[in-house]
């Protein structure tokens, strides 16, 4: 079990700003309802993700977390709309469902600028069209380092897509960053390929 820490005390963010920064309605239905589809985007495999996974700009609707449990595998979705009371009610509304059929996934307001959670917490970061797409680049070097200090050694965090025009700016953040390997890859899928960053905490 992952625990969450300091969620109220980790969040530096206002309410205005957690929905500017909102990812869910950029998603593509398709993809994020779709936990194959979610994979393939990624250019992963189920074998991937290990047991437990951190999903940075989930949805509300924590569709993926959904589809992950039934695979065995536990999701902790990090999304800024839960920032917002109504936002929250919904989602909670949807969670009752979820609860009669024994699928519980974690859910918690925050920002990748600071993971509510412990060092050493998860298998695997994803973040399928939010980091580093809608975090601002000031906040890349600072969500990347939250990045490897929540992975276990010998964990990797898959961040897609990287567009062409941030691609270099981005690999010179990793270089900063020390001890961690990176890299990129383009994934094809459906016709519309995007680029995957893969960053590997060392054991």
């Amino acid at each position: 079990m992952v625990e969450v820490i300091g969620v109220e005390t980790r969040i530096p963010v206002s309410k205005d700003r957690s929905l500017a920064l909102t990812t869910a309605l950029e998603r593509p239905d398709q993809v994020r309802n779709n936990f194959a589809k979610y994979l393939k985007r990624l250019g992963l495999v189920k074998e991937d993700l290990g047991h437990t996974v951190l999903d940075i700009g989930s949805s509300v609707e924590e569709k993926f977390a959904i589809k992950a449990s039934k695979n065995g595998i536990q999701v902790y979705s990090v999304n800024p709309q839960l920032i917002d009371d109504d936002v929250r009610f919904e989602r909670n509304k949807a969670r009752k469902k979820l609860n009669r059929k024994k699928l519980k996934p974690e859910s918690v307001a925050a920002l990748s600028i600071a993971l509510p959670f412990k060092d050493e917490s998860f298998d695997t970061v994803v973040s399928l069209y939010a980091l580093p797409t809608w975090v601002p680049e000031e906040e890349w070097d600072k969500s990347f380092r939250e990045v490897v200090r929540v992975l276990k050694p010998g964990g990797k965090a898959y961040l897609a897509p990287v567009f062409f025009p941030h691609k270099e700016k981005i690999l010179q953040v990793c270089e900063k960053i020390e001890g961690i390997e990176f890299s990129t890859k383009q994934v094809d899928y459906l016709k519309d390929p995007i680029t995957v960053l893969t960053i590997t905490k060392p054991q």
